[in-house]
């Protein structure tokens, strides 16, 4: 909790992430600023928060913590537990990392503690909600998307053909470019 007896330094605002379990950027959403209204490290961390609206913001998320309006993702386990469940054959750590556009091993690095990126914790959240209002239709509409991505990037095969390969291909080693689908000719 923020001490009552002096002004909100930027430094709090990094200490209620690490409470909240927020990342960087939900913290940008949640307090409707950029990091030039609150520095978080080095000597300006030490620096009071200029705007009393902010403050206020950040005391109140201090003392009551539940209250954070931003959604707390799903962990690995819970999505994989999930989407296992409603998947329509079997599931692997390896077929699991590569629906959310990442490599076959994201499952397995997932399966043993690594943090998936903020934009698959999101895809996260997306499907788990999805599944729960929709059950194993609400999973079919995600996997209808995946297929699609994966048939736009040159997998005639689609879905079954991203599976079997595990991987994306999404770079060109050569210009560290996105590969398109089609000649440019």
């Amino acid at each position: 909790m923020i001490p009552k007896d002096r002004f909100v330094k930027g430094a709090d605002v990094q200490d209620l992430r690490e409470l909240l379990g927020h990342s960087t950027l939900d913290m940008f959403w949640q307090t409707g600023t950029m990091v030039k209204d609150w520095r978080v490290t080095g000597e300006d961390s030490q620096d009071p928060i200029r705007h009393p609206s902010l403050a206020i913001l950040l005391r109140y998320l201090s003392a009551y913590p539940d209250e954070t309006f931003v959604p707390k993702m799903p962990s690995f386990e819970e999505t994989f537990d999930l989407v296992k469940t409603n998947f329509p054959e079997k599931l692997s750590y390896r077929r699991f990392g590569t629906l959310w556009g990442t490599s076959g091993w994201s499952g397995y690095a997932w399966s043993h503690g690594a943090s998936p990126s903020p934009t698959v914790l999101r895809l996260f959240r997306l499907v788990v909600n999805v599944i729960l209002a929709e059950g194993e239709a609400g999973l079919l509409k995600f996997l209808d998307v995946v297929e699609t991505e994966a048939r736009v990037r040159g997998m005639s095969g689609g879905l079954d053909e991203l599976l079997q390969k595990g991987t994306w291909g999404l770079r060109d080693k050569k210009s560290d470019k996105v590969k398109d689908s089609e000649d440019d000719s």
